[in-house]
């Protein structure tokens, strides 16, 4: 009986497959294995990032994952974010404010820290950072906006049943 699965050696169309496959991935590599490298980098500032949303968000348990892209997505849009971000820290510890609420009356005088104090709550909350059309969403379904309605409202775009389930009558109160 003759079967369409051969077992003898590799075909030469097959080998060329094989052999480009190989070259894409052993090609892409590199670059991979460089972007994983750069992200330990900035690992120290997204903690401290993290730190200082913990304060600003107290109620909101935080995922350190999303912080991390948060912070690189700030980053990338404001190359001082940086630094507004430890001056934010030295304004917590240097006014003793208790909670979020102090601090945003001690800075909405100082228009950068009442900047960067915004922007980071905002784009935890959005899960997006940007105004424009030039943002970036971060975590859409994990913006911290769903938390408060997550137990009776189904984040939008997300089909909280079984496909078609509208079709059906619904059930008698």
């Amino acid at each position: 009986m003759n079967s369409p699965h051969r077992a003898g050696p590799v075909s030469g169309r097959r080998r060329s497959l094989l052999a480009i496959a190989g070259v894409a991935v052993c090609g892409g590599l590199p670059l991979w294995l460089g972007a994983a490298a750069q992200t330990p980098a900035a690992a120290p500032d997204a903690a401290a990032f993290l730190d200082l949303s913990a304060f600003l968000i107290p109620h909101a348990r935080l995922e350190p994952r999303i912080a991390q892209r948060l912070y690189l997505a700030l980053l990338a849009r404001d190359a001082a974010f940086a630094a507004q971000l430890r001056a934010l820290a030295g304004a917590i510890k240097a006014r003793g404010s208790a909670d979020v609420e102090a601090l945003a009356l001690a800075v909405r005088d100082d228009a950068p820290l009442s900047a960067t104090l915004r922007r980071v709550i905002s784009a935890w909350y959005l899960g997006a950072v940007g105004p424009d059309s030039g943002g970036s969403v971060v975590a859409f379904d994990l913006a911290l906006m769903h938390e408060q309605v997550r137990d009776v409202v189904a984040v939008p775009s997300y089909c909280s049943k079984a496909p078609g389930f509208w079709a059906a009558p619904p059930p008698r109160a």
